[in-house]
């Protein structure tokens, strides 16, 4: 019985990490096109 618990322990750990690594992903992707759009309209601002 022990050792369901610990391999289930893991498994919601792993989980837990992957899904945070996919949300700092997800919002680093955010951030990242953010940052690219104020800096073209920044630069569209400069040109015109």
């Amino acid at each position: 019985m022990c050792w369901v618990m610990r391999c289930s322990a893991v498994f919601l750990v792993s989980g837990f990490c992957r899904l945070l690594v996919f949300a700092a992903e997800f919002l680093g992707a955010i951030l990242w096109v953010q940052t690219t759009l104020a800096v073209f309209s920044c630069a569209a601002a400069v040109l015109h």
